[in-house]
């Protein structure tokens, strides 16, 4: 066990920024390990098949956020974590990029407004006392609620949510995210 302290006084927004990183987990060919074992922190970078690359995903600013809760009973529990965000337009290729998703395995990764760090879900560390990780505990797309809205004021897009339940919450990252394939 750490000491969990906090500094008054220091910037500290909420929520997440800039877009959403996504890869099919077997698009994924080396993990990097922790920095240290009681750290859940990577500074290598996550390397893809030949070709293959972070896709992104925009979302609406201020729409985004990373909830996470504990479950399980004593000597069981775990921690999920769910990822939503908003997209702002219902279009093809909405419906296409749902189509794409809704049955892999992913990881996905996010920045934090408060720090400007990474971190990515779908990455677990089985044993407390090694620094590897591996994806067998995948981030699944949850769930998306669409609308084409109904006046002109209305929003129109979607809701989508993705879902990671591990011993452990995202793992903060310091590699380069690779967008080019």
């Amino acid at each position: 066990m750490n000491d969990l302290l906090f500094t008054q006084g220091q910037d500290n927004l909420a929520g997440i920024i800039g877009e959403i990183y996504l890869v099919p987990t077997a698009d994924v060919v080396t993990i990097p390990a922790l920095a240290s074992a009681a750290s859940l922190a990577i500074t290598g970078d996550i390397v893809l098949d030949t070709g293959k690359s972070w896709k992104r995903l925009y979302f609406t600013d201020e729409t985004g956020k990373v909830d996470f809760k504990q479950l399980g009973e004593r000597d069981g529990r775990a921690l999920e974590t769910l990822l939503s965000i908003r997209y702002p337009k219902f279009n093809k290729e909405l419906i296409d990029w749902i189509r794409s998703v809704q049955n892999g395995t992913l990881l996905v990764m996010f920045k934090m407004a408060n720090s400007g760090k990474k971190f990515v879900m779908g990455l677990t560390q089985f044993d407390i006392s090694s620094t590897t990780l591996t994806t067998d505990i995948p981030v699944y797309y949850e769930a998306v609620e669409g609308s084409t809205g109904d006046t002109r004021a209305s929003q129109n897009g979607a809701l989508i949510s993705f879902k990671y339940t591990s011993h452990h919450g995202p793992i903060e990252y310091s590699g380069t995210v690779d967008l080019t394939a």
